[in-house]
């Protein structure tokens, strides 16, 4: 199929929720991404799939999100300072000749 249009998806290709009395069945799908991708949109990756079979936001209407490469700084970067553990001393470090 291309886009978020659905109508050649027949109604028998999905299994439909049974019915309740005095309410509805409300089709929602929620996009995310990989790891190392952040989902771009102005809305919040969730779509209903209303009345004429077409996959639509609140914020954005049927405009898709897109899973963009996270690069650059992390937000949780690692402390600046640096530990050697269990290490030696150099003997040039004490004035030492060896």
């Amino acid at each position: 199929y291309s886009g978020n249009d659905v109508t050649d998806i027949s109604d028998d290709s999905f299994l439909k929720p049974p019915m309740i009395a005095n309410g509805y069945v409300e089709h929602l799908v929620r996009y995310q991404c990989k790891n190392y991708y952040r989902l771009r949109t102005e809305g919040d990756g969730v779509y209903t799939l209303n009345n004429e079979k077409q996959w639509t936001n609140k914020a954005v209407g049927d405009k898709l999100p897109e899973c963009e490469a996270v690069c650059g700084k992390p937000k949780n970067p690692a402390d600046a300072v640096q530990r050697i553990l269990g290490g030696h001393l150099d003997a040039k470090v004490l004035g030492l000749q060896a």
